[in-house]
């Protein structure tokens, strides 16, 4: 038996919680009721929509979503109100299911949202250690806590998505182990990239290929500004502060193996397309 060194229930003195007066609800996404509440990412108001009695002698109530395995990851603590209504349209936004209010036996618990174990929501992940039917349960069996993910300020969404600051870049770059995938992605990729004055709409076409990548070739910025380019170390003589409205971006992805002249016909390519405020860097 794995032996854990850290519980669900050891967070609960520092918020004043009592783990006889918390619930802990999992919801399972392909499930019908949840999947509908989630879809439009109202499990919040879903999670009021019980039997009665259900927050009964309950201070709190932590909701999970299924994660791999027998996982669950935390998603939210709120706080009951001790009060039970008859279910109306009206209290729930437009965007809420019809369907899941039609369930007779059903009654409205007014739930209010808390800033407690806010930093841990969608990052912390439990045992819920029980049958794949049980979807609640007291506070008070013992959750061990699996992992907590790192909370990456800036999620990498491909190469096509990155719109980074001077300042983005400089923090992405600066922690390997917090933004690993960052990391991960620009170590293996070569591209046509470009860097944009944001004040004067002034762009710098440039390139990292084969023997190099794009994450040495942008780190060079963060030692110096201009990247160790003439072009841009003209442009920033007489404007020095100006390196902190440059927008790093990608325009194109270029395949591991090309020749340098292939990158060239590609950058010339970019440099009409954007016009005179275009500047190629090499």
């Amino acid at each position: 038996m794995t032996e854990h060194s850290l519980y669900l229930a050891d967070l609960f003195p520092r918020a004043s919680l009592q783990a006889s007066r918390v619930k802990l609800i999992r919801y399972n996404l392909n499930d019908p009721g949840a999947g509908a509440a989630g879809a439009v990412n109202l499990l919040f108001e879903y999670a009021q929509l019980q039997k009665p009695k259900f927050y009964e002698k309950i201070d709190y109530v932590l909701v999970f979503i299924t994660a791999k395995g027998d996982s669950a990851k935390f998603i939210g603590c709120y706080s009951t109100t001790y009060l039970e209504l008859s279910v109306s349209v009206d209290l729930f936004p437009k965007a809420f299911p019809i369907e899941l209010l039609r369930n007779p036996t059903n009654v409205f618990h007014p739930l209010e949202k808390t800033s407690l174990f806010k930093d841990l929501e969608n990052r912390l992940y439990i045992d819920w250690n029980t049958t794949k039917d049980i979807w609640y349960q007291t506070a008070l069996i013992d959750k061990p806590i699996l992992y907590i993910k790192n909370s990456d300020k800036y999620v990498y969404e491909g190469a096509q998505s990155i719109l980074l600051t001077y300042k983005d870049l400089q923090e992405i770059l600066s922690d390997p182990l917090l933004y690993s995938s960052w990391h991960k992605a620009l170590r293996t990729m070569s591209a046509i990239y470009l860097i944009t004055d944001l004040e004067e709409g002034t762009h710098f076409i440039g390139a990292s290929y084969a023997p190099h990548n794009l994450l040495e070739t942008w780190a060079y910025f963060t030692e110096d500004v201009s990247g160790g380019f003439d072009g841009i170390s003209h442009y920033l003589a007489s404007r020095p502060q100006r390196f902190k409205s440059f927008q790093f971006s990608i325009l194109q992805v270029l395949p591991s193996m090309i020749e340098a002249e292939d990158v060239q016909l590609i950058i010339e390519l970019y440099k009409r397309k954007l016009g005179k405020k275009a500047t190629v860097i090499l």
